[in-house]
């Protein structure tokens, strides 16, 4: 007749000791051994307290309507001048010359964020004027949301030359943010949401675009062009006018932040924990052995499953 298994108990060993015993004593120094060297091995291989980490983020840049674009033309004054800011304009009342001027934003994915800036500058040119070199300063509202909600003013600066005068020129890039130090994890940062050009100023000092990028670049946080494209096309001996267009995507950006407290703590844990492991299962079996073949003086005490000590 066959049998057939109806219960099952298991049997446990308990090892003791006095507490001033060599089996204590060992007992601890394999504790020590097992929590202390996966610390120190996951702290020593760098990396395990997190002071930077990046995310993605998709910035909301707007395009603020606030230009200056210095044309450099082959004439006795050498250059042709247009901006925003009427108080510059009127300094430059010489070399001032009013284009005709089309730009507009695009959101091809519909998500409330802009994608792309196309601006179109077209400056009038005299007789035998032709254009070889074009400087343009574009200002942007620059906005995150996702970590720190920051609000700031920033500047795009295109700058190309040509060795053969043309009448046309075309620039394609990506905006990205140069950041000097991290972003914080969470707050709101609006100290970079002053006006970088000053609107109404009487110095000329401030419309310069060396000294306005001078101070920009000395902020932690600044727009820059990257990716960039110039093309320059002649469009014949006959063109009236110089065409400037401009193309500018607004990408997806890795940006670099401080992470909080309980994400640093998270990361040094999970590094802690997979060492832990290894060293648990070793220790593990190595007291098993010890206690098993009665190395150190202990006297051992069984007990069922429920309990009893037999």
């Amino acid at each position: 007749m066959g049998t057939l298994s109806l219960w099952k108990q298991t049997q446990s060993v308990t090892y003791k000791a006095s507490i001033c015993s060599k089996g204590t004593v060992f007992l601890v120094i394999c504790s020590i051994l097992t929590f202390v060297p996966p610390f120190l091995i996951a702290y020593r291989s760098n990396g395990f307290w997190l002071k930077v980490a990046t995310y993605r983020e998709q910035p909301d840049i707007n395009f603020k309507h606030s230009v200056i674009t210095m044309v450099d033309v082959v004439n006795p004054d050498g250059y042709i001048i247009w901006s925003t800011f009427p108080t510059l304009n009127a300094m430059v009342a010489r070399n001032y010359r009013a284009p005709v001027v089309s730009s507009y934003e695009e959101d091809l994915n519909q998500d409330g964020k802009k994608d792309n800036l196309n601006l179109e500058i077209e400056v009038p040119l005299e007789e035998g004027e032709r254009v070889h070199a074009v400087k343009l300063l574009l200002g942007f509202d620059f906005r995150l949301y996702t970590m720190t909600r920051l609000q700031m003013n920033s500047l795009i600066y295109i700058a190309s030359s040509s060795a053969i005068a043309s009448n046309q020129l075309t620039v394609i890039g990506d905006i990205t943010l140069s950041q000097r130090e991290p972003l914080k994890h969470r707050g709101v940062n609006n100290y970079l949401k002053e006006n970088i050009i000053k609107p109404d100023s009487t110095d000329p000092e401030d419309y310069d675009i060396a000294t306005i990028l001078e101070n920009y670049a000395r902020r932690n946080l600044t727009t820059h062009l990257s990716n960039p494209f110039h093309v320059w096309t002649p469009r014949g001996e006959s063109a009236s006018s110089f065409l400037l267009r401009v193309r500018l995507q607004y990408p997806t950006l890795n940006l670099e932040y401080t992470p909080g407290v309980w994400q640093v703590l998270k990361m040094a844990w999970v590094q802690y924990l997979a060492i832990l492991v290894v060293f648990t299962v070793i220790f593990w079996r190595i007291k098993e052995y010890v206690f098993t073949n009665q190395i150190v003086p202990t006297w051992a005490a069984a007990s069922d499953a429920a309990g009893k000590w037999q």
